[in-house]
């Protein structure tokens, strides 16, 4: 029986570099985002002149995960959209009727998250709470039950150093948006009670910090610039991460690695001595 994974924002950065590996290690994998074809992906600019376009698309993502030898199922999802997210699951659990592993990847995107406080606007910010932590919430809350019906299942929850880091530095020296931070601080509770009530019942719960990453979107928003967001800290790109976030699900050796936050999952690997291998492949 294939296993499957749910990767929310797979379309670009570090959930397409997931599900690109969950397809090698024998997953079906359902490829969630918001852009369908490649071209139509669009941010806002960090001065809100105009819109970028970005590369990536769920189609793009299908096809690299059906050519690496995985099943793939592409679902456009919008993490603001909680009827678009149910709608998600119910289509996953009508193709495969089961979901063994989410990894909890896709957040609000706008330059208002690495704004000052001044230029924050209090509509933007609760719809960027909603993007950054409360929907997220809601599809772990589908996926826990068919999860818990079928005897376990695995949660990645990627978070980052700016939700438990104190900032030191204002953004113009190479420091983070307020608003980044705090969605940020309030998804990592969620993970933590996440292994704190399901623990027990099967389900490995993961919460891991990737270090500085340079995604094709923050190439596309901020230029070279992206690279200062670390404050003189190493970059990694969205493979390093990828890897180390498919063992998680696929791995029968992961579940000891759940609970606390995993810190340079970038490294995770070489941190650990961990030779990794999957199941499907022995790689």
């Amino acid at each position: 029986m294939r296993k499957v994974a749910m990767v929310t924002g797979a379309t670009r950065g570090i959930g397409k570099a997931t599900a690109l590996e969950l397809a090698r290690s024998g997953f079906a994998v359902a490829v969630t985002g918001r852009t369908l074809r490649e071209g139509e992906g669009r941010l806002g600019s960090p001065s809100g002149s105009k819109a970028i376009t970005v590369p990536g698309s769920i189609e793009a993502t299908v096809r690299e995960v059906e050519a690496a030898g995985g099943e793939a199922l592409g679902i456009q999802m919008d993490i603001l959209d909680r009827v678009s997210i149910d709608a998600a699951v119910d289509a996953v659990l009508a193709k495969w009727g089961r979901i063994d592993g989410l990894f909890n990847n896709a957040i609000f995107q706008s330059p208002a998250i690495m704004s000052p406080i001044s230029a924050i606007d209090a509509d933007i910010a609760e719809t960027a709470m909603r993007g950054l932590m409360v929907n997220q919430m809601h599809i772990t809350q589908r996926v826990l039950d068919p999860m818990l019906k079928q005897g376990g299942g695995r949660i990645v929850f990627i978070t980052s150093g700016a939700g438990s880091m104190l900032c030191e530095r204002k953004l113009s020296e190479g420091g983070w948006g307020m608003l980044y931070a705090a969605g940020k601080a309030a998804f990592s509770k969620l993970a933590e009670f996440v292994d704190l009530e399901y623990r027990d019942q099967g389900i490995a719960s993961f919460h891991i910090q990737p270090g500085l990453t340079i995604t094709e979107a923050m190439t596309a928003q901020y230029g070279e610039a992206a690279k200062g967001f670390g404050g003189g800290l190493p970059s990694y790109t969205p493979a390093d991460t990828g890897r180390t976030v498919a063992w998680m699900i696929a791995s029968p050796d992961a579940p000891a690695y759940a609970g606390p936050t995993l810190y340079q999952a970038s490294t995770f690997f070489e941190d650990n001595g961990i030779v990794p291998r999957f199941p499907a492949t022995g790689i």
